[in-house]
């Protein structure tokens, strides 16, 4: 915007992110006060592959780098979603014999006022731009939409298509704690992302009666009928080849009438539905142990042709492909940390574990702090985003303080085990409080910069060696702390130490398109 001449035009492509991400709003604000904003145009996730499968958006403004005075500033912009770009959303970008949505934009370029009621019938969007402004500058215009879209196909209810078995009813008694052929499969076991991973099998004795019909089959859509959480209520798994396994009494199956319903199309829509998760809680509303048994039949489901659903089957099928091969980048990578060898040094040797609250009791009862949860970690990743401010006069006593560049590790199983640390950064008034599970290492930065501690402790190495070092009963242990402070790392120069975090660093980099490709 700066560098362009007073009064200019600009067409910028961006990744979508930068349309929403909390982080970038003022960089949004800045944006609105100092262009025309005129239009936004939503490209598919495909459109520059193989390059990148990002999904991006081009934003066009006029006036640019021009104080634009309050009267002449427009009140809205319009929005456009490119459904398809005339060409296949894969590597190989082939040409479609369909037209293309962008000759639609094209037709409507000069985005004049006086055509609004014909460019509002072929799909371009009126986003109000004080709604922009009151909602943290979100400029994505989906976010906007007042009106439900009513689908193109035929609507049914799911009792013509489909039919749903309840899973196996036992006795609490009928349980037992060795394996038996007899397993039972509870809610556990479905990802709310819609995969089966065994995790948690129950076992049965031979007095439970175990029809063939409660048994999960290949094509079979395993379904969370009850759940005290209306989050998992309706969550599904698609069950790829036939199993051993059984549904259990929450639990149930559906199976579809192939002659008018491919079952992997029924699970991708229970799936990724919005619309079907609004169902779900307008049927569960006000229950404690919610339950759709009784009222799935009634849920409307499109219905397109059979050939139309494998093509919407196909199309996704290939997205998850790119996830899957994305996903292994990810997996298959960890921080590899090289050197000649120097003297090892233990970590409270080389910095300081537990900071004094001492550091801020002079600070202001109104003075705002960030707060971490646990959750807000992430696994084997120094970073993190600090979304939670409180004032320090609420989390003085009761919770950890750490400050930036501090390193917080977690004490508590899963956690540790699962790899939650990260290193403290961008926290409000540089200070921030959060769960008492934490461990907090302040490196002495005179001799180690805090990403080398962070990365030798953040490794199987370290979670392996600490696990003989946890104390504490089941589910509840914790590592020692004297594990932590007597463990022992190389400590190079400052600059031998600066050559392999940068490395790293663009380690990261090459695989953060990965990270962003599966979002």
């Amino acid at each position: 915007i700066n560098s362009m001449s007073e009064n200019g035009r600009m067409a910028l492509v961006v990744p979508e992110g930068f349309l929403f991400r909390k982080d970038l709003a003022k960089t949004r604000e800045y944006l609105l006060e100092n262009c025309q904003l005129q239009s936004i145009i939503s490209l598919p996730q495909g459109v520059f592959l193989p390059y990148t499968g990002v999904k991006t958006d081009i934003i066009y403004a006029t006036k640019v780098n021009q104080k634009i005075k309050k009267s002449e500033k427009r009140k809205d912009f319009w929005y456009f979603d490119v459904k398809c770009d005339g060409y296949t959303l894969d590597n190989h970008r082939r040409k479609l014999d369909t037209p293309s949505d962008i000759s639609k934009y094209e037709e409507y370029r000069k985005l004049d006022k006086s055509q609004a009621e014909d460019m509002l019938k072929v799909g371009f969007e009126i986003i109000p731009l004080d709604k922009v402004r009151r909602n943290s500058y979100i400029l994505v215009g989906s976010r906007y939409r007042t009106t439900t879209i009513q689908s193109k196909y035929e609507t049914v209810n799911f009792s013509e298509i489909a039919t749903l078995t309840r899973g196996v009813n036992y006795q609490k008694s009928q349980q037992t704690t060795f394996r038996t052929n007899n397993v039972i499969l509870p809610a556990d076991n479905i990802t709310l992302s819609g995969e089966l991973k065994v995790s948690k099998e129950i076992y049965v004795d031979e007095t439970v009666s175990l029809p063939n019909e409660k048994r999960l089959m290949q094509d079979d859509i395993f379904i969370c009928m009850s759940s005290g959480s209306k989050e998992h209520i309706g969550k599904v798994a698609y069950i790829e080849q036939n199993t051993s396994y059984y549904a259990g009494g929450f639990m149930g199956i559906i199976r579809t009438n192939p002659s008018r319903c491919l079952s992997k199309y029924l699970y991708f829509y229970l799936l990724a539905s919005e619309r079907y998760r609004e169902d779900i809680k307008v049927l569960t509303q006000g229950a404690n142990i919610n339950n759709i048994s009784s009222t799935i039949n009634s849920i409307k489901i499109p219905l397109p042709s059979i050939e139309e659903q494998k093509r919407i089957v196909a199309e996704i099928e290939s997205y998850q492909q790119i996830i899957i091969g994305a996903q292994k980048v990810l997996d298959s990578y960890m921080p590899k940390i090289s050197y000649d060898f120097v003297e090892e040094k233990s970590l409270e040797d080389i910095a300081l574990f537990k900071p004094s609250k001492d550091e801020v009791k002079n600070l202001p009862e109104d003075t705002l702090v960030s707060f971490v949860p646990m959750a807000t970690l992430n696994t084997f990743n120094a970073s993190f985003v600090a979304r939670e401010e409180r004032r320090i006069a609420d989390v003085r006593t009761g919770f950890t303080y750490f400050r930036d560049n501090d390193i917080i590790l977690a004490k508590i199983t899963p956690c540790f085990e699962n790899g939650k640390a990260a290193i403290a950064r961008n926290l409000t008034n540089s200070i921030g409080f959060g769960s008492t599970e934490y461990i907090v290492i302040r490196a002495n930065q005179a001799l180690v910069y805090p990403e080398w501690i962070f990365y030798h402790i953040n490794t199987q190495e370290f979670i392996q060696g600490g696990k003989s070092y946890m104390t504490g009963t089941a589910g509840q242990q914790r590592i020692d702390i004297n594990y932590v402070k007597q463990y022992r790392i190389p400590v190079p120069s400052l600059e031998e130490q600066k050559k392999v975090i940068d490395r790293i660093h663009y380690e990261q980099s090459l695989i953060e398109p990965s990270k962003q490709l599966i979002k």
